[in-house]
């Protein structure tokens, strides 16, 4: 079975999740969003001599002294010297940041299907994608929202709507790691529960490893197929995906723009739901009543897919001896 439809089937059974870096963002406005660095350079011009600081910080062509996070601990330290604060200067920049309104697979997506975004972004342009009376924000600083929605955004780093609990510095990053809070928590449970697709990452980034390489203990001790997609803007190498299958459990899909990706994933949905309706029912006959598959259905290609599918989103446990 493609891809496509598997990761379909998952929207259709309201158990999809996307997990989104900068790289979505950028591709939502038009590349007008900054990439983690090229924020820290826009901090760096609102400082006194901030010229100097940023080529202290981030020189041409050598190897930088500090990791981003380091770097932005020191920024903030020439904020508050400067009777600024630069949790309040990184809202004013990412609010200002807008949809590309040529978007159109994007937003029809967003619009009409109910899914998870986990984000470590500070913007709000996965909300403004799906609609103000479609979405929950739930952010560090705010009251987690107890109404139902179609679309759940969870900023794991924070967000602009509470510009003081986001993580930016080293000193927050530490505080980020070490806690147990309810965000940690709910990450794991909401990755362990669906389909993952992971947009705007770099296979290299730190962050992410350290996210799939939890989940890929979890589903090995809790015997899980793997469920977790990467969608990659450039070609890897067959051996690379090879890697990142072994090791982490990530098919990776690549050669594919984020628009390009929504837009196959659009089309894929109608059949989705057809194979949602027919497949929920029959799992629950062979589990339950002791039914069988019959050898037409079994003998397809992507049979082994579809069931595997339905026994996730039906909420059997593959510890159950009857699956």
């Amino acid at each position: 079975m493609s891809e496509y439809i598997e990761i379909a089937y998952a929207a259709a059974t309201h158990r999809l999740c996307f997990l989104t870096g900068t790289g979505f963002s950028k591709a939502v406005s038009d590349d007008k969003a900054p990439s983690w660095q090229s924020l820290l350079e826009q901090l760096c011009g609102l400082l006194k001599d901030g010229d100097s600081l940023k080529e202290e910080l981030f020189p041409d062509g050598k190897a930088k002294d500090l990791s981003l996070e380091e770097a932005a601990q020191v920024i903030a330290l020439k904020f508050i010297l400067s009777g600024k604060n630069i949790y309040q200067e990184i809202e004013k920049i990412i609010a200002s940041i807008e949809l590309d309104p040529s978007i159109e697979y994007i937003q029809d997506f967003f619009k009409e299907n109910t899914f998870k975004v986990i984000t470590t972004n500070y913007d709000k342009l996965a909300e403004k994608l799906a609609g103000e009376n479609r979405t929950c924000t739930i952010t560090p600083g705010l009251p987690i929202p107890k109404y139902n929605c179609e679309v759940k955004v969870y900023h794991v780093h924070g967000s602009i709507d509470s510009p003081s609990d986001m993580v930016v510095t080293s000193e927050d990053y530490f505080r980020f790691i070490n806690g147990n809070s309810y965000f940690s928590n709910k990450l794991s449970t909401v990755l362990h529960e669906n389909t993952i697709v992971i947009l705007g990452y770099s296979l290299s980034d730190a962050n992410l490893k350290a996210i799939i390489n939890e989940y890929k203990v979890f589903s090995r001790d809790n015997v899980m197929s793997s469920n977790i997609f990467l969608v990659s803007r450039g070609e890897l190498l067959q051996p690379i995906k090879d890697y990142y299958f072994s090791c982490y459990g990530v098919r990776v899909i690549d050669k594919t723009e984020v628009s390009d990706f929504f837009r196959k994933l659009n089309d894929k949905i109608p059949e989705a739901k057809k194979i949602k309706d027919k497949l929920r029912h029959s799992i629950k006959s062979v589990i339950k009543n002791g039914r069988e598959y019959k050898i037409e259905f079994l003998k397809l290609e992507d049979s082994f897919y579809h069931i595997i599918s339905s026994i996730s989103s039906s909420g059997y446990s593959w510890n159950n001896e009857n699956v």
